[in-house]
């Protein structure tokens, strides 16, 4: 994990976006335009939360010469690719986040993404699986891709939505966040927030943990029930679904093939005001 201090300001907003995996070809990189556009005309601040590529070799089980052997099959051509899409708001990149698929060893035995990629951008960010960022006097964040799994099998879809939201929590309130006030993950695929416990002042003395919360400005631990957990979404769909006709073969995912759920396609934005964090948002594309 790098740790890292960039007060960019007092009123301002963070998008998180990852999980592209580009070089597969159920990646949409129009929705990724999309979001990237979104950010710059708002004037957003960002950060990759990694798995921008996709980076699967013949060697991995996953891979399809129909999803993987497209004309940016060679993880190079990933990171080029990936380069091009950002460049528009290149400098208001905060941080860049690998994930498990640069991370992986024929990917990191060739070359190291996320230094690839920040470098054609031409910007010096921290690159790493886990960061900590002081954005502003009362704001730090924790940003990590993860490797968790949060699936639930219960019925009801708001249901799933709560308990996922608190597995996310769970898996994350013991990572070394105690000073964060959002800790947001990756490789989940899914838009999920769980917001601070509602009798709980994120920034004030609460009557249930006030030994925590009224000694934050000296640096003390903020609770982990007076903080945002979040996942951030993805950018890669399901499946690929084509109109039958004589000579059309199936292109099968390995998100199909293995029964995954299906991905939630967006990105996270963090809302700061006053140099204090006040809400988060769920952006679908």
């Amino acid at each position: 994990m790098l740790l890292h201090k960039n007060i960019v300001g007092k009123n301002f907003d963070v998008a998180l976006l990852g999980d592209i995996h580009l070089g597969n070809i159920a990646c949409l990189e129009d929705k990724l335009d999309s979001a990237i556009s979104m950010i710059g005309e708002n004037n957003w601040y960002w950060g990759c939360m990694g798995d921008a590529i996709e980076g699967i070799s013949i060697l991995d089980p996953r891979f399809s010469p129909e999803v993987h052997g497209g004309k940016f099959g060679m993880v190079s051509d990933q990171c080029l690719k990936v380069a091009e899409h950002f460049m528009p708001i290149k400098k208001r990149c905060l941080f860049w986040l690998e994930g498990n698929h640069e991370t992986k060893k024929t990917v990191r035995s060739v070359m190291k993404c996320g230094k690839d990629i920040t470098g054609r951008l031409g910007i010096e960010v921290p690159v790493a699986f886990s960061v900590k960022i002081q954005l502003a006097e009362e704001f730090k964040l924790y940003a990590t891709h993860g490797r968790l799994s949060v699936n639930s099998m219960a019925g009801d879809p708001d249901q799933i939505k709560l308990n996922e939201s608190i597995r996310i929590k769970r898996k994350l309130r013991n990572k070394p966040i105690a000073d964060c006030h959002v800790a947001a993950v990756g490789h989940i695929h899914k838009l999920r927030t769980r917001e601070p416990f509602a009798q709980l002042d994120i920034y004030g003395i609460d009557k249930l943990h006030a030994e925590y919360n009224s000694q934050y400005t000296a640096g003390h631990s903020i609770h982990r029930d007076s903080k945002y957990y979040i996942s951030t979404g993805s950018f890669l769909k399901s499946v690929v679904d084509q109109k039958w006709e004589p000579g059309v073969e199936d292109i099968m995912t390995y998100v199909e093939e293995n029964m995954y759920d299906q991905t939630e396609l967006g990105f996270q934005v963090v809302h700061v005001r006053d140099s204090k964090v006040v809400g988060t948002e769920e952006v679908f594309v």
